[in-house]
């Protein structure tokens, strides 16, 4: 989805500019940077540093843990 914004000036002039894909979409991923920092910012109200820089190490390797005991409770603010 295309977003356009146009600025009209006083002195007459018109500066535009066009986005074609919102960042995020599959057309403009984020970063793993960008996700990364997000998490933290989200989540750094409700669980120390330490346990959100466990659920991303986790969570990296996600597709080869064997079941998700170690994981699972780390996403709750109880640990």
């Amino acid at each position: 989805l295309a977003t356009r914004v146009d600025i009209h000036l006083n002195d007459g002039r018109v500066l535009s500019g066009e986005q074609a894909d919102a960042q995020g979409s599959p057309e403009l991923p984020y970063t793993p940077d960008v996700i990364e920092n997000k998490f933290r910012r989200l989540v750094s109200a409700q669980i120390p540093v330490d346990q959100s820089e466990r659920v991303m190490q986790l969570v990296a390797r996600l597709e080869t843990l064997p079941n998700l005991k170690e994981l699972a409770p780390l996403l709750c603010k109880c640990v």
